[in-house]
């Protein structure tokens, strides 16, 4: 099994590099840990104006269920600008260099359009996938697993960094899908745990046609901003280990998209 890449010796370009499973997931959850805070809080700017309005329809006698689904998409928008600060954050992290919130912030806003373009793009085409016997979403899936840290660092367009990421996740393909499913099912789980348990909670607040309440989906969103943090944190490190393990990347290069 490789080792973990080291960011203080320069790198040989390996065309054949293999992406070490254990050590991109360990690295996930390490960078993410100690991170959390500026995560947590910039996830929080960012989804405020949808937070304000689970608030509002909260205090209304009769929440409307369509602007609560209006506000779950608006919610799935606003979200890229966090995949794409996080990006800048793990990055960092991985120079052990220090990366406040406004930071985070200023750069997940100014790649948002990169990100929400190629974010959609891969969406809608692995969704189509899904429906076609599913295994055809998952092979897209893992082909393009990191094509929003290639839009955030490389700054290309939304069919450029798909085409880039299927470069790099070329031979790497199996141990990119064990990352994508092992993501994909601790998300998938805590999500779930997380809304059973506000679900309990706030049973006294749905109504009778089981609507749910405001308030509970504004905790929700509320407690789901780390996991939303936590599955950017993974393509960010997958990225990174490719890009300098199969072609000898610079880090000091790659960190300069950010100045």
């Amino acid at each position: 099994m490789a080792s973990p890449l080291s960011l203080t010796t320069p790198q040989l370009a390996n065309p054949d590099y293999q992406l070490d499973v254990g050590s991109v997931l360990g690295r996930t959850f390490s960078v993410w840990a100690r991170n959390l805070v500026p995560f947590l809080l910039v996830g929080l700017v960012v989804v405020s104006p949808v937070l304000l309005g689970f608030l509002l329809l909260g205090l209304s006698p009769s929440p409307n269920a369509l602007w609560a689904r209006l506000l779950d998409l608006v919610s799935n928008v606003l979200t890229l600008a966090l995949t794409g600060g996080v990006t800048y954050g793990v990055f960092q992290a991985l120079h052990e260099r220090p990366s406040d919130v406004g930071d985070i912030l200023r750069k997940g806003v100014n790649r948002m359009g990169a990100v929400w373009a190629t974010a959609i793009f891969m969406g809608i085409a692995v969704a189509l996938g899904i429906c076609a016997l599913i295994i055809p979403g998952l092979v897209l899936m893992t082909r393009w697993w990191v094509a929003v840290p290639v839009a955030v660092i490389e700054s290309l367009g939304a069919s450029a960094a798909l085409k880039r990421s299927s470069e790099l996740t070329e031979g790497n393909r199996w141990r990119v899908f064990a990352l994508v499913l092992t993501m994909g099912v601790i998300v998938f789980v805590a999500t779930l745990v997380l809304a059973g348990l506000l679900g309990a909670a706030t049973a006294g607040l749905q109504s009778s046609t089981r609507q749910i309440h405001p308030w509970t989906q504004l905790l929700l969103e509320v407690l789901t901003v780390p996991l939303n943090a936590l599955a950017a944190v993974a393509p960010a490190i997958a990225y990174h280990d490719l890009r300098i393990g199969k072609e000898g990347a610079d880090m000091e290069e790659l960190l300069r998209v950010f100045d």
